[in-house]
């Protein structure tokens, strides 16, 4: 993988969210991101009790390439799109 490649990862573990949260967060960076990433990832390793200590396996996992990372519960809009693309 080299360095331009850019990585989407969601973390769904525990059972606050189902996959609706999943297939959501996709659909928003698909159709109002503008994003283009190479890869989409959600992790559901539920390793610790403390579920947000869970995000922290994305350090592990990802080591390589660009990593974005999305909490499920994000609301992504025209904004949200004009911004992250300012920053690309």
């Amino acid at each position: 993988m080299n360095d331009l490649t850019l990585r989407v990862i969601v973390v769904n573990t525990g059972t606050k969210y189902d996959s609706w949260y999943n297939n959501n967060i996709k659909h928003m960076i698909d159709t109002y991101s503008g994003l283009e990433y190479d890869e989409f990832h959600v992790l559901q390793d539920d390793r610790y009790e403390m579920q947000v200590a869970n995000k922290l396996i994305m350090f592990e996992k990802f080591t390589d390439g660009q990593n974005i990372y999305f909490d499920l519960d994000t609301i992504i809009n025209h904004f949200l799109a004009r911004e992250l693309l300012s920053h690309q």
